[in-house]
């Protein structure tokens, strides 16, 4: 599961990692009482999506008055990010920056394990920085505590998120250091490993639902998810299901083959209704619960 920012970093605070004062606002929240009991000027206003370039797209502002936060997280709102749905709006206090890092934990999928990923060059994707400017520590697992060379803030409490909360990527860019010499994460991405949430299921279980579309998920997803729980050896055989605005009902086995199957319907001219792929050998119940919630969406043309 993907996070919002403002989750991301309610777990990096609570393993101790700085983060900025802010607060989260939804579409029903008083923002005039949320920012006046701030007692910050100078903010940050950044839209809550999954996918990321939100300074790219629009999706922060920058803003001194009440006036122009109001008005920012009213556009916000009312605004998409990359095709996503804005979930929330957090409006945190504007750092002072002196310099920007990058630093993530990660899992390498040659070596099969973690990665420590730092730069002294952040703020920016770490795909656009120089190799020669980035260090790479690979960890082990099975390690509590971790040594790293350089004296890179933060590291250990990354680590704690990282193993704590059974994550599959944490990261923080920009690690900010402020005018004051003081480390802050600025954003924060994480991604926890579905399977194991059974071990988290209070303080997971509070995460509201989401979609890989960046919204909240439809009654027919839900329902979908209902149906691939169960004993674990079948969990996740039959459980996708994304919701689209076609009118042709997919029902594909096979990850690789409804990705071709898909660009084929695409090139006949035809629209999707959904996205729905199961495989990993499901009980017939499973494929025949799945089949009816795929068919009961109005308006199909075929299937």
């Amino acid at each position: 599961m993907n996070l919002y920012e403002f989750e991301g970093k309610h777990f990096f605070a609570a393993h101790g990692i700085a983060i900025p004062r802010g607060c989260v606002a939804r579409r029903d929240d008083d923002i005039r009482e949320l920012y006046t009991n701030l007692g910050i000027t100078e903010v940050v206003v950044k839209a809550q999506v999954l996918s990321g370039k939100r300074g790219k797209n629009n999706g922060i502002r920058f803003c001194s008055t009440l006036d122009e936060v109001v008005a920012a997280v009213a556009d916000l709102f009312a605004t998409e990010i990359h095709g996503q749905y804005v979930a929330a709006v957090r409006i945190e206090e504007r750092l002072s920056i002196a310099e920007e890092h990058y630093l993530s934990i990660t899992y390498d999928t040659n070596s099969k394990q973690p990665v420590l990923v730092y730069s002294k060059h952040g703020g920016v994707d770490i795909e656009d920085v120089d190799d020669a400017l980035i260090a790479k520590h690979m960890l082990n697992i099975s390690d509590s505590v971790i040594s790293v060379a350089g004296g890179i803030p933060f590291v250990q409490e990354l680590w704690q998120t990282f193993l704590m909360e059974d994550c599959r990527v944490v990261e923080i860019n920009p690690l900010v250091k402020t005018v004051t010499g003081e480390w802050i994460a600025a954003d924060a991405k994480v991604a926890l490993d579905d399977d194991a949430f059974f071990r988290h299921t209070e303080e997971h279980g509070k995460l509201e639902p989401r979609t890989m579309m960046g919204r909240a998920p439809t009654a027919r997803e839900i329902a979908v998810q209902e149906i691939d729980k169960g004993e674990k050896y079948y969990q996740g055989t039959a459980g996708k299901y994304i919701e689209m605005d076609g009118d042709i009902a997919i029902l594909f086995s096979g990850g690789g083959a409804s990705i071709a199957n898909m660009d084929a319907l695409l090139q006949a001219g035809l629209s999707a209704a959904n996205y729905t792929e199961y495989s990993g050998n499901p009980p017939r119940e499973k494929v025949h619960a799945l089949a009816k919630i795929v068919l009961s969406k109005p308006g199909l043309r075929g299937l």
